[in-house]
């Protein structure tokens, strides 16, 4: 990491940190639309949580603010019905499926059981949707909930799909990692993991992502989750440093979104 790296990962520390302050605020005061400070809550918390996680290497406080972008997530899927904000359905169909991999990364299991509960609650609007989005989000959602049966059938359309375009690398990433998850088979887990941590780095390099490239959340996610359930993780990367997987204690019930 070089200095103008490290330089920003401060400089967006303090902008989001003081802008979460200032939406709180304003949030406090009625001053605003509500529905845009949940989105700049969530926006910065999530990238509070990356900026922990990867910069400063404290795992608890990530955890604390992928937590609190999650419960923004929730929100939105509690609002969504009652018509009184515009929400967009973006945010509650399978095109926020990546919420799901934060809900994990919280380290919250019963939490992240609860938004994998929500994922997929208004599938009726799902009719425009972008194939690796829902197969990767709903094979997500059975993985978390520990469901055989239903994550199988995701697994597999992801490897049926697999020579659609971009759809390739998930059937060799994800759809390894899934399916070693479910069948607690620790080779087929920790190959599915290093093709995905592999191809994060080669992705990040090509496409320019200079934070991003610090910081392989679903990677993790999914080693957490496979930790948890027996799986040994045999893979060692630079991307997966171990102390991600350490269990923290937190306490969940003191956290909410609309305060500090």
């Amino acid at each position: 990491m070089d200095k103008e790296e490290k330089e920003c990962f401060v400089e967006l520390h303090i902008q989001s940190t003081n802008e979460i302050a200032e939406v709180l605020q304003m949030i406090s005061d009625s001053t605003s639309n509500l529905l845009e400070l949940v989105n700049l809550l969530k926006i910065n918390h999530e990238i509070l949580g990356m900026i922990e996680f990867a910069y400063y290497n404290n795992v608890v406080k990530g955890r604390i603010h992928y937590y609190k972008a999650s419960l923004a997530r929730e929100w939105y899927y509690k609002e969504f019905p009652s018509r009184e904000y515009n929400i967009d359905k973006f945010e509650v169909t399978t095109y926020s499926y990546e919420s799901l991999f934060y809900s994990v990364l919280s380290g919250n299991r019963e939490w992240a059981v609860r938004m994998a509960n929500l994922f997929g609650s208004y599938k009726e609007l799902e009719t425009d949707e972008f194939l690796a989005n829902e197969l990767l989000g709903y094979g997500l959602k059975y993985v978390i909930l520990d469901d055989k049966e239903h994550a199988e059938e995701y697994i597999q359309k992801l490897e049926d799909n697999k020579d659609k375009r971009g759809m390739k690398q998930y059937a060799k990433g994800y759809a390894r990692a899934y399916r070693g998850i479910i069948e607690r088979d620790t080779e087929e887990f920790n190959q599915g993991l290093l093709f995905m941590l592999k191809n994060h780095a080669s992705r990040m390099v090509k496409n320019g992502k200079n934070m991003m490239k610090y910081f392989a959340y679903d990677s993790v996610a999914l080693a957490m989750i496979a930790r948890e359930r027996g799986i040994e993780i045999t893979v060692e990367h630079e991307l997966l440093p171990k102390n991600y997987l350490e269990e923290t204690d937190i306490d969940y019930s003191k956290l909410k979104l609309f305060e500090e």
